[in-house]
C-alpha cells in the first residue's frame, strides 16, 4: 500500500471499528432500546446471536474471500456493509428489523479481521506486527468508547435512533482514503491454494477453543454490564451507558500496551492465561458490586478492559505468526469463528440467565467460563 506505519495502523483500526459500531452502539443504548421496543432481557440478548450468528456463517468464507479478492474491494465492501447496517438499525421500528440491522453488522466483522490480518502480515516487518495489530485490534474498542461515551448524551436529547444514525458519519468517512489510497492489487494465484485441516497448525484449533470461552466472557459483559447498572444498581441512563464507554477506553489502552509487550513475547500463552485470570478477578468485582457498592463495578469494568478485551490483540497475533502467509485469511478465519460463536452465546445465556434467576447468577455463570479459559491454556502447554 505504500502507507506509514502510522498511517497503515490507523486505518486498520478504523476497518476494525465500523463492523461493531452499531452493536456497541444498541448495547450502550439498551435502556432506551429495550424500554421502547418493549424488548425482554432474553430478547435483547438474542440480538447478539443474529449478530454473531451471521458472522459466525460468514466466516470461514470471508477468510477465503479475504486471501483471494482484491484488498480494495473487501475493503469498500465493509464500509458499505456497514453504513447499511447503521441506517437500518436506527430507523428500525420493530425487534425484526433490528436483527436484519445486526445480522448484516455480524457479516461486516466477519471480514475485517481476515482482510486486515493479511495486510498486516505482508505490509509489516515481524518486529513491529506486535505493535500494529494493537492499534488495529484497538479500533473495536474505540466503537465501544465512542458508543458509550457519546450517544447516550446524545439520545436523551434527540432521541436513540438519531444518535445511532448519526454515528453512520463515521462510518463514510472511511470511505475515501480506501477509495483514494488503497490500490488496486494483481491477482495472485497462490491465493487460491487452499488450507485443508490437516494444514493447520494445532495452535490454531487452541487459540479457536480460547476465542470461544472469550467470546461468551466479552459479549455477555459487554451486552449486561450497563443494563446491570441501571436496573440493579438504579444508575441513570446517562452513567449506565458511560460504563460501555469506560469498557471501550480501557480496552483501546490495552490493546496499545499488551500488543507493543506481545511484539516482544515468544509464548503468548502465558499473556493469554493472565489475562484470563485477570478477566475471572474482574467479573467477581462486578459480582460483588451489589453488596460493596456502585463503585466496585467500574473498578471490575477497568480491570475487565485491561484483560478480557484486550486478548483479542494477542490472538490475531499468534494467528499471524503461526500461520504460513498466503492463507492467514483462512487461519484468521477459522479463529474468528471460535470467537463469533462465543459472541453467539454469550448475551443469549446471560439473558436466560438474567430473565429466571437474575443477574447475580449470570454473573457467577460469566466467571465460571473465565475460570474455563484458565484450565484450557494450562492443559494446552501440556500438549
Amino acid at each position: 500500500m505504500g502507507w506509514s506505519r502510522g498511517a497503515l495502523s490507523a486505518y486498520l483500526a478504523l476497518v476494525m471499528a465500523v463492523g461493531p459500531l452499531l452493536h456497541y452502539s444498541v448495547s450502550a443504548l439498551g435502556p432506551l432500546m429495550v424500554e421502547s421496543l418493549g424488548l425482554t432481557a432474553t430478547q435483547f440478548g438474542s440480538l447478539w446471536l443474529f449478530t454473531f450468528g451471521a458472522a459466525s456463517v460468514c466466516t470461514i468464507t470471508a477468510g477465503v474471500v479475504a486471501d483471494i479478492l482484491d484488498e480494495r474491494v473487501v475493503l469498500i465492501g465493509i464500509f458499505v456493509l456497514a453504513f447499511a447496517a447503521v441506517l437500518i438499525g436506527g430507523v428500525a421500528g420493530s425487534y425484526g428489523w433490528l436483527l436484519v440491522a445486526l445480522s448484516i453488522s455480524g457479516a461486516v466483522q466477519s471480514l475485517s479481521n481476515p482482510v486486515s490480518n493479511r495486510l498486516v502480515a505482508a505490509q509489516v516487518e515481524r518486529s513491529g506486527q506486535g505493535v500494529v495489530l494493537g492499534i488495529k485490534q484497538s479500533g473495536v474498542q474505540g466503537a465501544q468508547l465512542f458508543a458509550g461515551l457519546v450517544l447516550p448524551s446524545v439520545a436523551v436529547i434527540v432521541g436513540w435512533r438519531y444518535a445511532i444514525i448519526g454515528s453512520g458519519l463515521i462510518v463514510a468517512v472511511g470511505l475515501l482514503p480506501t477509495m483514494r489510497l488503497v490500490p488496486l492489487s494483481l491477482p495472485d494465484s497462490s491465493r487460491h491454494d487452499p488450507l485443508s485441516p490437516g494444514q493447520v497448525p494445532a495452535a490454531v484449533w487452541w487459540l479457536s477453543g480460547y476465542a470461544f470461552l472469550l467470546g461468551i466472557v466479552v459479549q455477555a459483559t459487554n451486552v449486561y454490564l450497563p443494563l446491570y447498572l441501571y436496573e440493579e444498581l438504579e444508575a441513570s441512563v446517562t452513567r449506565a451507558g458511560l460504563i460501555a464507554a469506560v469498557l471501550g477506553g480501557f480496552g483501546v489502552l490495552a490493546r496499545l500496551l499488551w500488543g507493543g509487550l506481545a511484539g516482544r513475547v515468544t509464548d503468548l500463552r502465558r499473556l493469554l492465561s493472565g489475562l484470563a485470570v485477570v478477566a475471572l478477578v474482574a467479573v467477581a468485582a462486578v459480582f460483588a458490586a451489589h453488596r460493596c457498592g456502585e463503585w466496585l463495578v467500574w473498578v471490575g469494568a477497568s480491570m475487565f478492559s485491561f484483560s478480557a478485551l484486550a486478548a483479542n490483540a494477542i490472538i490475531m497475533l499468534a494467528v499471524v505468526r503461526v500461520v504460513p502467509s498466503g492463507s492467514v485469511g483462512r487461519g484468521t478465519g477459522r479463529v474468528s469463528l471460535g470467537l463469533f460463536l462465543g459472541f453467539m452465546v454469550g448475551p443469549l445465556l446471560a439473558g436466560i440467565v438474567v430473565d429466571r434467576w437474575g443477574f447475580l447468577s449470570a454473573w457467577a455463570v460469566v466467571a465460571g467460563v473465565a475460570a474455563l479459559m484458565i484450565a484450557l491454556v494450562a492443559m494446552w502447554r501440556r500438549d
